[in-house]
């Protein structure tokens, strides 16, 4: 049993009843639990939406060395970045790839993707998979139209995907993964482009219309033209008064002082990061760093051994072409890989935690092949916490994890002929519908197409998982740190198994 420890509430044992008290206590405790359930004023201490949430036993007083990507890791952007780049990629979509001008008209819809979907590549759908490769029902999308569970049963054959179909990283030949906040433009082009075919009844590929969309989204940032459109209006994009970026230099000063080795590595190029640190930090920023590398082109930078880097000249904005043997402080370079960086500067693996907000082009490799200690930056964790966090939402949980324990009872129980009440089949028919609203209802508090970016129904999300595997912390701003001692230590909440049962006691 889940839920259900108090002897009162349990009553029934696992042993096969026939007599109509069974029922009747059964059918009692459904009526009395709910009530008290969904009346409850107050729960437990609240999580703080500002945590730094543990996967894995770090301690701080361990890192010497700190590493931080910096789009979404130290700069924050707003909303409007989303449009921005939505709009961009359409346009290239229209004039490079020869898309029907009528998708001009077509808007950024905010409200639409979540971090953290597959896009079945062949078919054309969006859909959220947990962390046992289970497609959840109800967050299947082609276009804006919700696919019905019997087609998505039908065409699949069930479910379950295998791994080979998922993949083992972020693409496959049959699913793409979308993993940082990047992706949130793309996702919703994808699917304004399939609605806007399907409208027009417009015959198309679905593997196609992603190539070219993804193909567009790449573009504008090889090609700068989004890097240019945020230093021309810098302040609707990143703004250093905003609670999410105003305590960056506060953070970098706090480790600096306290002897930490500090280095940058971003795929973005320096003039880019310089508008942007400049603005967050001041002039000086790159003062507070030991080693700082742009254009690094992640994940490659982690997995090649002979990639070499090259000195960027700040004042003539150009590439040396001398051999780097040496990395030094108020120097910037370009490229090179992560292995010449080790041996150049000395530092040990397992001393560096390094943050990024890319769960493969950021943690995966250095988690993976280096030993790294890794830290992901998950904005979106703020916003779920104060959901979680909120009466409405406890109480829906708490009656949900209670009647799966009822549900999980009535499988026990067997009819009395005559006794005047439903029958168990009758009951359970009704139960099982209920706990579908009770997940619809808990999935749309978080959006209305997918739910959570880090669960599908009981499980975690397929994101979730990926997560828990190459992150050691995560948190939704590398500030958070701050409200931490320096040589913290984060430990993990000890997680019930399946066959454990949960020990607690109330002080």
């Amino acid at each position: 049993m889940r839920f259900l420890k108090c002897l009162e509430w349990r009553g029934i044992t696992k042993a096969r009843y026939s007599t109509q008290t069974s029922k009747q206590i059964l059918l009692l405790k459904y009526e009395n639990l709910k009530n008290k359930c969904l009346t409850i004023e107050a729960f437990d201490e609240k999580i703080n939406p500002k945590g730094v949430f543990t996967n894995n036993e770090i301690c701080l007083q361990d890192i010497d060395v700190y590493g931080f990507d910096y789009d979404y890791t130290l700069a924050y952007y707003n909303v409007s970045l989303y449009r921005l780049l939505f709009d961009l990629a359409k346009d290239y979509l229209i004039v490079h790839h020869k898309y029907p001008p009528g998708l001009k008209n077509v808007d950024y819809l905010s409200h639409f993707p979540i971090r953290g979907l597959h896009l079945d590549i062949k078919k054309g759908w969006l859909l959220k998979i947990d962390s046992y490769q289970n497609l959840q029902l109800g967050t299947v999308y082609h276009g804006m139209n919700e696919i019905a569970h019997n087609e998505v049963i039908k065409n699949y054959g069930g479910r379950r995907f295998n791994v080979e179909d998922i993949g083992f990283s972020q693409s496959s030949p049959n699913f793409h993964h979308f993993v940082d906040l990047f992706c949130l433009p793309e996702i919703c082009l994808l699917a304004c482009t399939f609605q806007y075919m399907l409208d027009k009844g417009i015959k198309y590929q679905p593997e196609y219309i992603f190539q070219d969309v993804h193909d567009s989204i790449n573009s504008i940032h090889r090609n700068y033209s989004l890097h240019r459109s945020i230093v021309q209006s810098i302040d609707d994009y990143l703004l250093p008064i905003r609670d999410e970026n105003s305590k960056l230099k506060e953070f970098l000063s706090r480790l600096q002082k306290n002897g930490k080795k500090v280095f940058l590595i971003t795929n973005s190029p320096y003039w880019f990061v310089n508008f942007g640190m400049q603005s967050l930090c001041g002039e000086d920023w790159s003062k507070m760093f030991d080693l700082i590398i742009c254009s690094a082109r992640k994940p490659q930078f982690f997995n090649s051994h002979s990639k070499p880097f090259r000195k960027f000249n700040v004042k003539t904005n150009s590439k040396s072409w001398d051999t780097v043997s040496q990395l030094n402080r108020n120097e910037v370079y370009y490229e090179g890989n992560f292995y010449q960086m080790l041996k150049a500067t000395g530092w040990q693996s397992n001393k560096c935690l390094y943050f990024g907000d890319h769960i493969y082009g950021d943690l995966e490799q250095p988690f993976l092949k280096f030993g790294l200690r890794t830290g992901a930056i998950i904005n979106e964790v703020e916003h779920e916490v104060n959901i979680l966090n909120s009466v409405d939402y406890q109480r829906t949980v708490a009656w949900l994890n209670i009647l799966e324990d009822l549900l999980e009872q009535s499988m026990f129980l067997t009819d009395s002929s005559g006794d005047g009440l439903a029958t168990i089949r009758e009951v359970r028919a009704l139960w099982l519908q209920e706990r579908d609203d009770l997940r619809l209802k808990i999935k749309k508090s978080f959006n209305p197409y997918f739910g959570s970016i880090f669960r599908a129904n009981n499980n975690p999300s397929f994101f979730s998982r990926r997560l828990s595997r190459f992150a050691d912390i995560y948190t939704s701003n590398v500030s958070n740190l701050l409200n931490y001692p320096i040589d913290s230590h984060f430990i993990p909440r000890r997680i019930d198994l399946a066959h454990e049962q949960s020990i607690k006691i109330i002080l």
